[in-house]
């Protein structure tokens, strides 16, 4: 089962939790067929819906308030960002868990003055992290390299091109690791646009990086 689909059982599985899984699984199917991709059985998507509706509610998603910090600490420094995200959820009569205020905590420095966003993407991160624990494939495995440029693009408000994303996930392949920090975005983008012929060879040729490297450097 390719890792789009797989992803995209477990989140629908997570966020809908009220539709019979027999209807789950069809309307999967839809979902899955429409994306050009071949379904899993429907007994398939009902076990897994299963194994998502019955797995045990992790302390993390539980209500954050002051009480929790004392079992979920935070940076001092981070606490005025948790309050005002806290303070936005109250206002529009929504729940606010442990589990978001972490990642508020985490990247809070990059959305200094626009709570909105920082309330956004830290909500995402949490649903990512979620679905990576009830699926049990690893957070980065889902998002990888394009979690670090999508948190990037939130960051500097902008977007990249279908091309220059395409390079930075070459680029990183060829170093060897994922992106340490979200500055080394930067470095990724500048590499590949200096290697831009490489990269493009790069493409379909798995296991061939190294060759590639060289060639580049010459």
């Amino acid at each position: 089962m390719k890792p789009t689909v797989k992803q995209l059982i477990y989140a629908k599985a997570l966020q809908d939790k009220d539709t019979p899984r027999l209807a789950l699984a069809v309307e999967l199917k839809k979902l899955i067929e429409e994306m050009g991709e071949i379904p899993p059985t429907e007994d398939t998507m009902i076990k897994i819906i299963s194994q998502v509706r019955n797995h045990p509610v992790s302390p993390l998603d539980e209500a954050w308030n002051l009480g929790t910090l004392e079992r979920h600490p935070v940076p001092f420094e981070t606490l005025p960002f948790i309050l005002e995200v806290w303070l936005h959820r109250r206002r529009e009569f929504r729940s606010f868990t442990i589990r978001e205020a972490k990642w508020v905590s985490r990247i809070c420095v990059l959305f200094k003055g626009d709570i909105g966003k920082l309330e956004r993407v830290a909500e995402f991160y949490a649903q990512e992290e979620l679905l990576s624990e009830v699926s049990g494939v690893s957070f980065y495995g889902f998002g990888g390299n394009l979690g670090v440029l999508n948190l990037y693009e939130e960051w500097k408000g902008r977007r990249f091109s279908q091309e220059e994303r395409s390079q930075l996930v070459a680029a990183s392949l060829i170093a060897g690791r994922y992106p340490e920090n979200l500055s080394m975005a930067e470095q990724h983008l500048s590499y590949a646009k200096k290697q831009g012929k490489a990269l493009r060879e790069l493409r379909g040729r798995p296991g061939e990086q190294e060759e590639v490297l060289k060639t580049a450097h010459k």
